[in-house]
């Protein structure tokens, strides 16, 4: 009884936590452009850029919630995948915000093999399944 109780409460928080995802993924694309207005308000030439590089920040952000909104709840190879993808769009985020967007460096290598044996090792359990069965 305890187990259904556990299993029922792990659901409901799985359907909550997506549902704050999507809403929070919505309110950053319909306000994306009052945000930008928000903190880059007059038309000089260093705004309009700030302007840009916010707004595909926010971009960026969103493709990464809504790849973790489809990585809750799968396993295996989908989650993976996922997890994958979320991670490069918040370094994404990371690399236009902190750093030079217009090369591809050693950081950028450091981070996809970091992004990688994240999500591997995050569906090791999986992997080990799959790779017991092939062989």
């Amino acid at each position: 009884m305890r187990k259904l109780l556990t299993q029922i409460d792990q659901k409901n928080l799985k359907k909550k936590s997506k549902c704050l995802l999507v809403f929070i993924a919505f309110i950053l694309f319909i306000g994306n452009y009052h945000i930008c207005n928000y903190f880059y308000p007059t038309n000089s030439e260093a705004d309009v850029s700030g302007w840009w590089d916010l707004r595909s920040n926010i971009y960026s952000l969103i493709i990464a919630i809504l790849f973790t909104y489809c990585s809750i709840g799968k396993k295996g190879l989908r989650n993976i995948v996922f997890s994958v993808f979320a991670g490069l769009a918040v370094s994404d985020c990371i690399d236009r915000f902190f750093f030079d967007i217009r090369s591809f460096n050693l950081k950028d290598i450091v981070t996809i093999i970091i992004t990688t044996a994240f999500a591997v090792y995050n569906n090791r359990k999986w992997l080990r399944k799959a790779i017991k069965t092939y062989y």
